[in-house]
């Protein structure tokens, strides 16, 4: 698109923005993708005027992961398509060319706020699920491994059945276990003698 055409929009009140968008993971062929499907739904978004690209080709981002950027020009009908992008797409950076002043009415800041608002609602009710689900993951990994440990205590298979010799038939770290079995020599459900743990 021609700098002539650029200015035409900027007067009809469109935002000239610069955005770039990162991603990163894996397989390589993933990411790739996903850039693609990013800029193509970008690309479609009523409101949004795609002016030009550079994509960066995927590249090795260290273990085990790749990562692709997609720099875009953009002409933007609203703060609405600037908040759009801002929170479906995360980019590493937004950059407004033009114009250098903006007259916001007192809707269109309302209308912005209420995005951002919503956002952190959003993320704030995903953090509070997330911590109950955390909760509820240890509660069971931790009745999982206490189970685990009195079936090895019970088993003939378990020889020596101290922190090593039980950590090696449950798949933990003797050193990772010792605190799980002097919780359970606390509470009464097992007892050491020696170095050896027995059921109660």
């Amino acid at each position: 698109m021609k700098s002539k055409e650029i200015k035409e929009y900027v007067e009809k009140g469109y935002l000239y923005v610069n955005v770039l968008i990162e991603i990163v993971g894996n397989p390589k062929e993933h990411i790739e993708k996903a850039m693609s499907t990013v800029v193509d739904t970008i690309k479609k978004e009523k409101g949004i005027v795609f002016v030009k690209e550079d994509r960066g080709s995927a590249e090795d981002a260290g273990e085990g992961l790749w990562g692709v950027y997609s720099e875009m020009e953009l002409l933007l009908k609203s703060l609405d398509n600037l908040s759009w992008i801002a929170f479906n797409f995360m980019p590493a950076s937004i950059e407004l060319k033009e114009p250098s002043k903006l007259v916001l009415k007192d809707k269109q800041v309302t209308d912005f706020m209420g995005d951002i608002l919503s956002q952190l609602h959003q993320v704030n009710m995903n953090q509070v699920q997330m911590d109950s689900d955390k909760k509820s993951l240890l509660k069971n990994i931790n009745t999982l491994i206490r189970n685990a440990v009195l079936l090895a205590i019970d088993s003939e298979i378990v020889k020596k059945k101290d922190a090593d010799g039980i950590a090696v038939k449950i798949g933990v770290k003797g050193k990772e276990l010792k605190p799980v079995l002097d919780a359970m020599v606390k509470e009464g459900s097992i007892v050491q003698e020696g170095e050896e743990y027995a059921r109660a």
